[in-house]
Parts: C-alpha cells; structure tokens; sequence
C-alpha cells in the first residue's frame, strides 16, 4: 500500500501542478486518472462487509462518472448530468454508511425524534442553498440544492456513525463545491481548477481512508 500512495500522490501533485498553471490539455487527462486511482488502492485494501465494498466501489464510479461530464461544465446540459452523477454517487456512499451502521448500532441506537432532527437540518440546508442560488442557475436551481441536501445528510450520518475521517471527507467535498458554485454561477475566480481539485482529491480520499479504516 505504501508504493500506491506513493503513486497517487504523485499523480495527485502533477494534476494539481497542471491544473495551477492551466495546462489544459494535460489537466483534464489527470483529472479522469484520480479516482480510478483511488479505487485501485481501495480494492487492494479491502474491507470485511462485501456490501459495503460494492457500494462504495459504485460511489467511486458515479464519482468518476460526473469528473467526466463536468470537463464540459459550459453546457449546462453536461453539468447537470455530473450533478446527477455526484448526487448518485453520494448515494451509494450514504447506503454503504447506513449498512455499517445499522450493522454495528441497530435501529434503536439513535431515538427516533434524532432522525427528525437531523432532517430538519438538511432540509433547512437545502432552502438555503435554493435560495443563495436561484438567482443565479434558473431551473438547474432545483438539481443544485438537492445535490447539497444529500451531501449533508451525507455528513450527518457520517457524524452520527462516528467515522470522523468520513465526516472530514464530506466537508471537504462541500467545500469544493461551493468554490466550483461560486465559479460557475457568481464570479470568475482566478486559479478554481486548482482548489477544486485540491479540495475535490483530500475529499474523496479522507472518504475513501474512512471507509477502509474505521476512524
């Protein structure tokens, strides 16, 4: 394991360079090579629960999926098919989190009134995620909030299931969310490829290591 992290950080380091100095060419080549990479090392590792295995196996999928529609992000088409992919994606990954959890806690570990809770928040997130961008998306309004919604539910279960490295992940990913909403729909930022990414690779894989090692 350590030779594949050592190759993935290496490929993780050279997107990033070509993404900082806008080698576009060589960017979106690298950019299609991260998360296959990842999941080579996943597979490697293994976990114990085939289930799990195999959901998150097709979260990394639907993950690399919207990578490669979002290199055509000016057609809004193309992108709202990556959001579709990303938000299947993240539901893969929040089953895998639920069968850990209803495995190792069961039904009864949380009250029931928690999970009306925890709704509640993601519901409160997704108006206010509707709301700080409808001005600026039209109808893909309605795709981008939900997308944030199941990324926080996302979080909450990995928050509520204690797997801290997960819930690291998921914020992470949030964050290069936001700063690729901010660039699409708001402004210009100089340098987005590059803290997209640099956000986007420490995101899948804290979420990735989280899966593998129950921390």
């Amino acid at each position: 394991m350590i030779v594949f992290w050592i190759i993935f950080g290496l490929l993780s380091l050279f997107h990033l360079y070509t993404c900082f100095f806008e080698k576009e060419k060589l960017r979106r080549i690298t950019k299609l090579l991260i998360v296959p990479c990842l999941s080579i090392g996943f597979i490697i590792n293994g976990i114990n629960d085939t289930t799990v295995f195999i959901l998150v196996l097709c979260g990394m999928f639907f993950g690399w999926l919207g990578d490669v529609f979002l290199l055509f992000k000016s057609k809004q088409k193309y992108f709202a098919i990556g959001a579709i992919a990303f938000v299947l994606g993240h539901f893969f990954y929040i089953a895998s989190i639920g069968v850990l959890f209803f495995k190792n806690y069961g039904l009864s570990y949380i009250p029931f009134y928690a999970y009306i809770v925890l709704g509640v928040i993601a519901i409160v997130f997704f108006l206010i995620s509707f709301l700080k961008i409808k001005r600026y998306t039209g109808p893909i309004v309605y795709l981008g909030a939900f997308y944030f919604f199941t990324l926080v539910v996302a979080l909450i279960w990995s928050i509520v299931s204690q797997r801290y490295l997960l819930s690291l992940g998921f914020v992470t990913f949030l964050c290069s969310d936001i700063i690729l909403s901010v660039g699409k729909f708001a402004r210009h930022l100089k340098k987005e490829h590059f803290y997209i990414m640099l956000t986007y690779i420490l995101a899948q894989t804290l979420i990735c290591l989280g899966f593998m090692y129950n921390i």
